[in-house]
């Protein structure tokens, strides 16, 4: 215990000082094992307009690592034989158009990245919406490079929404969380838990790199799945 003490307190040292160097106001280090959690080290603030300091209790979202969730979900409908990497999007999503590649779009192809999709933009913060505005686009030919995708993914949490029957938020609760024991785990950003969330910065400036010093402003608050 002593060494996982001074391991610690090493840790906690070293996130504080990734504050002063990093456009990183705070967050919360966790370290595991099998068995489950043995130390929780905040760090920081989670809101620099309040200078509140960050708790354990603290949620953070968690950008595009819940790619890795939907990923998780899709293969477990794999092996339960309901699809398969080759299951074209356009068989679970018919009204699904991306240019003259749509037909050649897989599972496997959105998960990897290779479906000849752009990156996308949260212009739009429904998600069929925003597929939807893509149909007049051209795509580039599928495998013929890897290009990353919000869009890919956002065409994977509607494939499992519709194969399912259910929403994304309800599968991954019922699938993930519980299973795996994140009881304080959430599926979706929404206003009603935005108070339980630390609150996300962005540099203050966008028209320059961010360097040590500068100030952190809010970032744009959106609800997403």
């Amino acid at each position: 215990m002593t060494d996982l003490a001074e391991a610690g307190r090493a840790i906690s040292d070293f996130a504080t000082a990734l504050t002063r160097h990093h456009p990183v106001p705070g967050g919360i280090v966790v370290i595991t094992d099998a068995n489950g959690i043995l130390l929780q080290l905040p760090f920081g603030s989670s809101d620099l307009a309040t200078g509140s300091a960050v708790t354990e209790s603290q949620l953070f979202e968690i950008g595009s690592i819940s790619k890795m969730f939907a990923s998780f979900l899709l293969n477990q409908l794999i092996d339960e034989g309901r699809i398969s990497l080759d299951t074209r999007i356009t068989s679970i999503l018919p009204w699904v158009q991306l240019g003259p590649h749509t037909s050649q779009i897989t599972l496997g192809r959105l998960l990897n990245h290779t479906a000849g999709l752009i990156m996308g933009a949260d212009a739009l913060t429904d998600d069929a919406a925003q597929v939807w505005s893509l149909r007049d686009r051209a795509s580039a030919s599928v495998d013929s490079h890897f290009h990353y995708s919000n869009v890919g993914y956002l065409l994977v949490g509607l494939a499992l929404a519709e194969i399912e029957g259910d929403t994304v938020q309800n599968m991954l609760q019922r699938r993930l969380f519980a299973p795996m024991g994140m009881s304080t785990a959430l599926g979706s950003v929404t206003n009603t838990d935005r108070n339980r969330l630390a609150v996300g910065h962005s540099p203050a400036a966008n028209d320059r790199p961010w360097l040590p010093g500068d100030p952190l402003a809010p970032a744009t608050w959106f609800e997403v799945a």
